[in-house]
């Protein structure tokens, strides 16, 4: 799968701790050429264009020129829209926890060391939620919209994202860098 056609794009929407890294390393073990948390490398771009931070031009001269098909993490939540507007048959999938305390509490214990995050957890999962509903609602109507809970079975996730994607059965996904254990 190292095609570069529309079709064969996936973006996950999902924010940070909910299973990026896993789906990353999935899209590898299926033979897409993923990139994971691009954001350097996109203000890279824009830095070179004159703009300051990262905008969606930035991010789709990205998208077009690096030679990936499969992007997790951040910026791609930040462009939701955009990318179903600019990329409309790519597939698209939002992952998340199984609720709100058990993101928080994975985003506590990663980000532990920050407390500009940590202090800020409250008003987070307000945006997480809000976020995560936008986006639902911004692709109800996709036939190539998936949401995946990085908490649910294993087994019954990589058969979902398989069947979505028409990956290779042997692919199964993997929850990497779990800081939550699951009750």
């Amino acid at each position: 799968m190292t095609q570069s056609s529309e079709q064969s794009k996936v973006f996950v929407l999902g924010d940070s701790r909910t299973g990026t890294t896993s789906l990353h390393k999935f899209f590898r073990d299926a033979g897409y050429n993923s990139i994971h948390y691009f954001i350097d490398e996109v203000n890279e771009i824009a830095r070179a264009r004159g703009v300051e931070g990262h905008d969606f031009e930035s991010v789709q001269e990205f998208i077009e020129n690096a030679g990936f098909n499969a992007f997790s993490d951040y910026p791609v939540r930040s462009y939701f829209r955009d990318l179903l507007a600019h990329y409309p048959s790519a597939h698209f999938i939002l992952s998340t926890r199984k609720d709100v305390e058990a993101w928080a509490a994975s985003m506590k214990r990663f980000f532990a060391d920050r407390e500009d995050v940590v202090s800020r957890l409250d008003y987070l999962k307000k945006v997480y939620l809000r976020i995560n509903d936008e986006i639902r609602e911004t692709y109800k109507d996709a036939e190539n919209f998936i949401e995946l809970c990085i908490d649910d079975d294993g087994d019954e996730n990589s058969a979902k994202l398989r069947e979505f994607l028409g990956a290779p059965s042997h692919v199964s996904l993997k929850q990497l860098n779990a800081t939550v254990t699951k009750s």
